[in-house]
């Protein structure tokens, strides 16, 4: 089955508006439980990160040490509650795409075999992910040095060829695994294989069909950094700008970690604004992200009657 790029891309609008209120029910309430968590933990993350920014190199590496605990610990207790609450999300979203079932209550909120097999799934493409860039990494150092023993104007030209085709083959593998978690709800299964088999043949149409859905994103991100973080472009610049200047590019990052820990702050002016846009930018592009791949799945597997 060959994915027809436009028709899916527009049946994911369509199941958006005639589903809309599925779909707030699906995300509105784990989608604020992740806001507070987001609230409580990044402000306590981000002041010991901050703190190691501006820590001299000089410094005695047992006191960078013990300052780097605090960082490490609310960044555990982060990850542990992405680790909640996206394969929550993913279900919620996916779940009525691929298997027409919603929730009898007025929100989604459960992590049971779903959102557990959701979880398998992202940390086996991880492992995967890790393997496939170690080895292409390795491959690539060896033949590059090998060939630059012998030549080294040849092993310069391989060196930037393979690291082209390096980036393609991530790339392209990362096509294949793009489907994994609308399989795994689909089948009841780690969704990897059956990823790999769906999109067998749909590389280049996958690729365009998520091109169109980076657009999409693109302009939600700019409206988001336009909104909500007003300066942060104005800071990339000055990051761009500085070149090789160390202490300039440190002071930029700094610059820029401190805007986004205000973000966090609901005790600043405006903080609870930053709040709401934060809670509806993670909304649409949760639901969103969902919708596109369990439409681009349902099309693939020759099921793209609307639920």
């Amino acid at each position: 089955m060959k994915l027809p790029i436009l028709k899916a891309f527009s049946a994911s609008f369509a199941y958006l508006t005639m589903h809309f209120g599925a779909v707030i029910k699906a995300n509105w309430l784990a989608v604020l439980l992740l806001q507070i968590m987001l609230v409580l933990i990044m402000p306590r993350y981000m002041e010991p990160m901050m703190a190691l920014q501006a820590v001299d190199a000089e410094a005695n590496p047992a006191d960078v040490f013990s300052m780097m605990g605090p960082a490490f610990f609310w960044v555990g207790i982060l990850y542990l509650g992405m680790a909640v609450f996206y394969p929550m999300l993913i279900a919620a979203n996916l779940r009525p795409i691929i298997r027409g079932e919603t929730s009898a209550l007025p929100f989604y909120l459960q992590f049971g075999m779903d959102e557990l097999r959701v979880l398998l799934t992202f940390v086996l493409l991880i492992v995967l992910m890790i393997i496939v860039y170690t080895i292409g990494i390795l491959a690539f150092m060896l033949v590059g040095m090998a060939l630059s023993a012998l030549s080294a104007t040849l092993g310069g030209i391989v060196i930037a060829l393979g690291a082209v085709v390096f980036f393609v083959a991530i790339i392209w593998f990362s096509l294949r695994m793009s489907l994994i978690f609308p399989a795994t709800i689909d089948l009841k299964k780690i969704g990897v294989p059956y990823s790999w088999r769906v999109t067998k043949g749909n590389s280049w149409r996958l690729f365009a069909y998520w091109m169109l859905w980076a657009l999409v994103f693109m302009v939600i991100v700019s409206i988001y950094m336009l909104f909500l973080l007003p300066g942060y472009f104005d800071v990339m610049k000055e990051v761009i700008a500085v070149g090789q200047d160390e202490t300039a590019r440190q002071a930029a990052a700094m610059k820029m970690n401190q805007m986004q820990l205000e973000m966090w702050d609901i005790s600043k002016p405006g903080g609870w604004l930053n709040l709401a846009g934060n809670y509806v930018y993670t909304l649409i592009t949760v639901a969103l992200w969902n919708i596109a791949g369990g439409m681009a799945y349902r099309y693939l597997t020759e099921d793209a009657s609307p639920a």
